[in-house]
């Protein structure tokens, strides 16, 4: 069993974001790596001041959606197999800061 959801992590600061390469290279059956093995890493902060990083393999989203310091919602994919895996697959900036 896999369980696949949707979670939005709500009201948090963004703080940076850095590009990846996997040390996994990611073969196909006839033993060809594909190009796919870069990812970013979002590093964020919650309303406690806790930091916090999640995985993010559309590079564009954060070209596109990063500002320092703005508070956003982040919307994930939430996989629960054998291991928990979140990836970032939007972020819906908010206006209010979550001090106000």
């Amino acid at each position: 069993g896999e369980i696949n959801m949707i979670i939005k992590i709500e009201n948090v600061e963004m703080r940076s974001w850095e590009k990846r390469i996997s040390r996994y290279n990611n073969n196909d059956n006839n033993g060809n790596g594909t190009s796919n093995n870069e990812y970013c890493l979002l590093y964020f902060e919650d309303i406690a001041g806790s930091s916090n990083k999640i995985l993010c393999r559309n590079k564009d989203l954060l070209i596109k959606k990063f500002n320092k310091g703005e508070v956003a919602d982040l919307y994930c994919t939430l996989e629960i197999n054998r291991y928990t895996n979140f990836e970032l697959i939007g972020i819906n900036e908010l206006d209010t800061p979550f001090n106000s």
